[in-house]
């Protein structure tokens, strides 16, 4: 919820539901326990490593986070996608498909 500020400041002080800001506080306790994430890490490590080596498995965290909040920065905050970010996403994914010829 670290980003909630920067889309009330744009949308003139838009206010949260209590409900969702429970849900957040509810989730972001489970995570920081680790609550969610131990039962689904041992299994999807021992998948993952089977098929993928160490650097085909980083360079698709890196690319499925950098899909994840392009989205997240164009339609919850609103902002504009520039020829500089495609170019950008272009190189990334150039750099990834050599990653995963290898």
């Amino acid at each position: 919820m670290e980003f909630l500020h920067l889309r009330s400041e744009r949308r003139k002080k838009s206010t949260a539901s209590p409900v969702l800001l429970s849900l957040a506080l509810i989730l972001r306790r489970l995570l920081k326990k680790r609550l969610l994430m131990r039962p689904l890490r041992g299994p999807a490590n021992r998948i993952g490593s089977t098929v993928y080596s160490t650097a085909q498995l980083k360079t698709l965290q890196e690319v499925i986070t950098l899909i994840v909040f392009a989205g997240f920065s164009i339609f919850w905050l609103g902002e504009d996608l520039t020829w500089n970010h495609a170019i950008g996403f272009a190189l990334i994914a150039v750099g990834a498909s050599f990653i995963f010829r290898g």
